[in-house]
Parts: C-alpha cells; structure tokens; sequence
C-alpha cells in the first residue's frame, strides 16, 4: 500500500498585490505498483488537477510531475511536484486593465447632436469636422472551463452595450477584441485563459450617413434629423453587466 508524505520545506507561495497567484507543493510517495507514475498522482491524498489549494479556493492545481527517485522489490518511490495558479474563472476573480488615448473621428453633428452647418455670404451648408476625442479601453483577463472557446468569443466581440455600462449610456461601449489560450487540458471541460477588450466611444459606435445634393455634393444644411440626417443602427446589443462589473 502507498505512503504519501508532504514536503512541507519544498513548498512556494507567489503573491502580487497581497493576492495569492501561485503555489507549488511537492510530495513523496512510496511504496507505489506499476504503473509507477500514474499510480502515484492517482493516489487519494495526491491534489488533482482543478482541485484548490487549502485555504484558498480560487487557487487550482493546473499542472503536476511525477519521478522516479527510489526503487525496491518491485515498487517504486516517487516525488510529485504540484503547481497552482489562481483561477479567474468568474466575474467575481478576474484582473483588469484599462486606460485612455485621443482617437481623431470625423463628424457631421456637434457634441449636442445638432448638425453643423457653415455659411459664406447668403449660402449655408451642412459641414464635417476631424476631432480628437477620448476613448476610453478596458480589458478583462480570467480563466474560464469550457470546450468551446471559439463561441464564447463570438458572443461578445462587435457587441454593444444594451445598457448604461460604467458610466456610460447604452450603446457607448463595444467589445472590439477576444483572445484565449488554453492552460490546462487535462480538466473537463478545458481551461482558457481569456482576455477580452472593450473600447467606449463617447459619441457612440453607430455610423452617421447624411443626404448630399446629387448635384453640389454639398450637405443641406437643414437637415431633418432621422430622415436626411440619420445614426445607422449596425452592431447587435448585449447586456456587458451580465459578465462584467
């Protein structure tokens, strides 16, 4: 019958901003059958992989290794080393990063969402301007179980907010970016790590499209907005409070 026996001198623990992230365990088992190796991680005082690390539940077993270092009578003394990694795997445990830059947009309504309009002697017209305005970017990173990475990515990029989402009204943010990377596929369902981007756009992401004289190809400048003047509704909606705080 197998011994397992913990060394506790062998142990690590890895913090970053008074969060635990990381741990390693090592064990020796003895006395360990054929087949030595797997034997010995399937033993019931061996952590498997998913399971947490005492103390802390967002902490799971993603990878171990197994090796021979004894041999007697037919059996076999192995050391397990065990590694943990914290599991961002809810909306409650994932880390962020976010930040601002000034984006030039090209416009045809003023910060009110009045049309702009320009006059030279007694001829009026509708105008454009180049701006810079700020864009706002944020971005979640987390682990998440699941077979089918590709589908939960499809579910939030080019998706707008349905709803008023960090400070901002509905249709302000849009998921422009999903990105995974599997870290453990031995569990089932499989472990990804992914990171998902959102960009807010203070004067919203639904394109602007205005009539132009056929004739001129100058813009009228009394436009009736929803009509002459109008946002086209492109990009489908989605609640991001329901995965993201």
């Amino acid at each position: 019958m197998a011994t397992v026996i913990e060394l506790a001198l062998e142990s690590t623990l890895s913090e970053s901003y008074g969060e635990i992230v990381a741990a390693t365990r090592s064990f020796v088992v003895t006395g360990v059958a054929s087949p030595y190796l797997p034997s010995a991680l399937s033993e019931g005082d061996i952590p498997q992989p998913g399971e947490a690390l005492p103390g802390e539940d967002a902490v799971t077993v993603i990878a171990r290794g197994a090796t021979v270092v004894a041999w007697e009578d037919s059996e076999a003394t192995v050391k397990v080393t065990v590694e943990y990694e914290i599991n961002r795997s809810s909306v409650s445990n994932y880390s962020i990063r976010g930040g601002t830059s000034l984006t030039q947009v090209r416009t045809m309504v003023d910060t009110n969402g009045n049309q702009i309009t320009v006059k030279y002697g007694d001829k009026t017209q509708g105008g454009e301007i180049e701006v810079l305005q700020p864009q706002h970017n944020i971005s979640y990173e987390f682990v998440k179980a699941t077979d089918t990475p590709q589908v939960f990515i499809d579910a939030w990029v080019a998706k707008v907010s349905s709803v008023g989402w960090l400070g901002a009204s509905e249709r302000k943010w849009l998921c422009t970016r999903g990105d995974y990377e599997l870290v453990n596929a031995e569990a089932s369902p499989k472990h990804y790590r992914f990171n998902i981007e959102f960009e807010k756009s203070d004067v919203g992401w639904d394109p602007t499209v205005a009539y132009k004289d056929p004739e001129t190809g100058e813009i009228p400048p009394d436009l009736e907005k929803g009509v002459g003047i109008k946002d086209i509704t492109w990009y489908a909606a989605k609640d991001f409070s329901q995965g993201f705080a």
